[in-house]
């Protein structure tokens, strides 16, 4: 899905990633529920989505070699979390 489709997909109704997974419903049928259904289809977590928002999954964090987590909003600290999230995944 390109970033536009994204971002127009989520309809910016709760302000934080955080909020969205906790107010996933399978029955809902919304674009949000689409976002995160095919986020499930590449491997991630509704926890997963979670420690997205905050870069803070240990699992993560282990491999890109921090105990702490990397400010999140920060687009070079945003991208070393997902390219080592993308790893793991393919890992998997």
């Amino acid at each position: 899905m390109p970033d536009l489709e994204i971002a127009q997909s989520v309809d910016y109704q709760l302000e934080e990633w955080t909020e969205h997974p906790k107010d996933y419903c399978a029955g809902s049928g919304s674009k949000r529920q689409d976002l995160f259904d095919t986020l499930k289809k590449f491997g991630l977590s509704l926890e997963d989505m979670r420690h997205l928002e905050h870069l803070s999954s240990k699992r993560i964090l282990n491999r890109i070699g921090r105990k702490d987590p990397p400010r999140k909003n920060a687009v070079k600290n945003v991208t070393l979390y997902m390219a080592a999230m993308a790893d793991v995944l393919e890992e998997a």
